[in-house]
């Protein structure tokens, strides 16, 4: 319940920064808006992972945000960003999302092992959401070449579109599933960014857990890369 209503409360303040930056006069046309079309390439972990099952550093993320960079009253320093995007969560592990019935008779899930001798060679879950980023950004004023330096904080909460696994033998015969019905369908949680330039690194910490709370393990997301802004 704190973490909801600290990024409830985040979220109401970003809010409020933008529409009060509305009603404030400008008198430079000419600042150049940017980080308005964005790549990220991100390493993607679950804390609290169990510590006897392997998650795979190649567990990766991409993902891709349309966002509008609005200049906060006269300054030329500092801005909100607010659009869209879509990302994808791909989880890499010789583990399954299980679902059994607990000690007070309800379903909880949680990953397991394959069992020893199994003919698997590679099994990924993927999860894909469409998400609104927020972020407040600040950038030093850009040098001969136009760089400038650039820091941002946010938020993002995301929907999630649909949810699978790939499973590969080593036959090399595929299989899908796509009934993991104790996956959280929402996910939130706060950002940050640090680059020059185009090029920025990224962290997103996951607020909420990967499953519905009290329906499976508590995981934390945690993702970190790179991201590049295209314009």
């Amino acid at each position: 319940m704190r973490l909801k209503a600290f990024f409830t409360g985040f979220f109401m303040v970003v809010l409020c920064t933008f529409l009060m930056a509305q009603t404030q006069p400008t008198t430079n046309a000419k600042r150049e808006r940017t980080d308005m079309f964005m790549v990220s390439y991100n390493y993607e972990t679950l804390l609290n992972f169990p510590d006897s099952i392997r998650l795979s550093p190649w567990s990766r993320g991409v993902g891709i945000s349309l966002m509008y960079d609005h200049f906060l009253a006269e300054s030329d320093r500092i801005s909100v960003g607010i659009g869209i995007g879509f990302y994808s969560h791909n989880y890499y592990t010789k583990a399954d999302i299980v679902t059994s019935i607990d000690t007070a008779g309800n379903n909880f899930a949680e990953f397991v092992p394959f069992g020893p001798g199994n003919n698997i060679r590679r099994h990924k879950i993927t999860r894909n959401y469409f998400e609104f980023p927020f972020e407040i950004r600040y950038r030093t004023k850009p040098n001969e070449k136009g760089h400038s330096w650039k820091v941002a904080a946010g938020a993002k909460l995301g929907y999630r579109t649909n949810i699978y696994s790939k499973t590969i033998t080593n036959s090399g015969d595929k299989y899908k599933s796509f009934i993991y019905p104790q996956m959280s369908r929402s996910r939130y949680g706060v950002t940050g960014r640090i680059g020059y330039g185009k090029v920025s690194v990224n962290g997103y910490y996951s607020l909420s857990n990967l499953f519905f709370e009290g329906r499976g393990t508590e995981l934390t997301p945690l993702s970190l890369g790179v991201t590049i802004t295209l314009f």
